[in-house]
């Protein structure tokens, strides 16, 4: 296997944290030979130097865009899984800054989980914090990480998103490919980490998805909540939590889109702003938090 890393690097000062930690668990736990293809337009100068120090990581000559937000993240993303492709992986796989490994054997367990049939590797709703693939099946059918104006237009794209209850967004494209062409892919189950700090996700008993970690160490400011409130957003958290881990997830997918849309109207601001205090914990001391997940997935494997 010669594994193709593809990530959109993208942050500022606040989640740099993440950045040591992200790398030094690829470092720890990927066996296979491998190369971190890596996006870094719009980083700060002293960002995009660390990375380029780094044996690994290759930062791929891209050309600017003025898109943003999803678009411009599937915009590198698609410049770098055709980088990879050309330069001779045999697998790929997309990570976010705050999605990493954490356990040995992650990158040859999911391309075991690949087929003929099967030809993608997820996490929940097909997300590019983790998106597994060989480079047959991105040289046969030239996918897209967004679906394309084209394919929006067509009448099965609406029947696609209904029947896998899917969004439009980052990495939905090589789903809606494979299902055009009557393939499937494999989900990885959210694993419980019951002790261990509840920030994050772990997929699979492999991948650590800390969820929105960019978004909320980046953009939210700290905010002084009275005792109640935070009492409050606390059991929100919970709850969604536990919906999480009691309902199945074809059910949890099939009834996300409801579920979201009444959790949102209702505590969606504290709930996020809750997080993001969770997340600036986190970034103060990420192996505090990793660590105990890490020995957790260890003893039990």
């Amino acid at each position: 296997m010669k594994l193709g890393i593809l990530v959109v690097y993208l942050f500022g000062a606040r989640t740099v944290p993440l950045l040591d930690i992200h790398l030094s668990r690829i470092e720890r736990y990927t066996r296979v030979p491998y190369t971190i293809y890596a996006s870094a337009n719009r980083l700060a100068p002293e960002f995009r130097e660390r990375l380029a120090l780094h044996p690994r990581i290759r930062i791929c000559d891209i050309p600017d865009t003025d898109l943003r937000g999803m678009l411009e993240h599937s915009y590198y993303l698609d410049h770098l899984a055709r980088i990879a492709i050309e330069d001779g992986v045999t697998h790929a796989v997309t990570l976010h800054l705050d999605s990493f490994p954490i356990r040995q054997g992650w990158a040859e367990e999911l391309a075991g989980r690949l087929s003929e049939r099967c030809v993608l590797a997820t996490i929940d709703s097909v997300n590019t914090a983790c998106l597994f693939f060989h480079r047959d099946f991105y040289c046969r059918y030239h996918p897209n990480f967004l679906v394309t104006e084209e394919e929006c237009t067509s009448p099965l794209y609406p029947k696609f998103l209904t029947e896998y209850c899917l969004v439009h967004h980052s990495g939905t494209g090589y789903a809606y490919r494979a299902y055009q062409h009557g393939l499937l892919w494999n989900y990885l189950p959210l694993t419980p980490t019951y002790g261990a700090a509840q920030i994050g996700d772990v997929f699979g008993g492999m991948i650590f998805h800390l969820v929105q970690g960019i978004w909320a160490g980046e953009y939210h400011s700290q905010l002084n909540y009275s005792l109640h409130q935070r009492a409050y957003e606390r059991i929100v958290a919970a709850t969604r939590r536990a919906y999480r881990f009691v309902v199945p997830d074809d059910l949890r997918r099939k009834f996300r889109l409801r579920f979201d849309r009444v959790l949102g109207l209702i505590v969606h601001r504290p709930f996020m702003t809750w997080h993001a205090q969770c997340i600036e914990q986190f970034l103060q001391n990420p192996e505090a938090y990793i660590a105990p997940i890490e020995n957790r997935i260890m003893l039990s494997s």
